[in-house]
């Protein structure tokens, strides 16, 4: 499922924050129409990859993009982050990302309530200055149907500069 949301500044470039969740056991390609930085969705037991990002885009040009990816597995431990990353993060004309880097900050949920986390940490030359910014991910397990194999998540980012 794939969420996209566009917002305008007042200096004329806009910002889009991502969000995407795919079984990576089977790999099927989703679009959705819901427009927000959070999902509440019933997931299989399996591997999934979240992906959350943002782009920087000025007058229609894209400029740059942050990304984090959360590869996390549904199961009978609950959720498991296996591991995080920053690839698809790149800079462009107006917009150099200096570094990147992704890191696991809560690897396991294994009661309903408890979520597991992600950051990532990004550091940018816009046009002036030097931007520290972070991608925060949560997923949480909102509910459990050990007999079915799934799991109620809530899924969300925050995008911190």
């Amino acid at each position: 499922m794939y969420q996209s949301e566009t917002v305008e500044l007042s200096d004329g470039s806009s910002v889009t924050l991502d969000a995407q969740d795919n079984s990576t056991d089977f790999n099927p390609i989703l679009r959705g129409a819901t427009l927000s930085n959070y999902r509440n969705e019933t997931k299989a037991y399996g591997n999934r990859l979240y992906t959350a990002s943002v782009t920087f885009t000025t007058w229609g040009i894209t400029n740059g993009k942050i990304v984090l990816e959360n590869h996390y597995k549904v199961g009978t431990a609950g959720l498991t982050m296996n591991s995080t990353s920053k690839a698809g993060t790149n800079g462009g004309l107006k917009f150099d990302v200096v570094s990147a880097s992704s890191k696991t900050t809560d690897k396991y949920a294994e009661k309903v309530g408890y979520d597991i986390n992600g950051t990532g940490y990004y550091t940018v030359k816009p046009t002036f200055g030097t931007k520290y910014m972070e991608i925060r991910s949560t997923i949480k397990l909102s509910k459990w149907d050990k007999a079915k194999k799934t799991v109620y998540v809530h899924q969300s980012f925050k995008f911190v500069e």
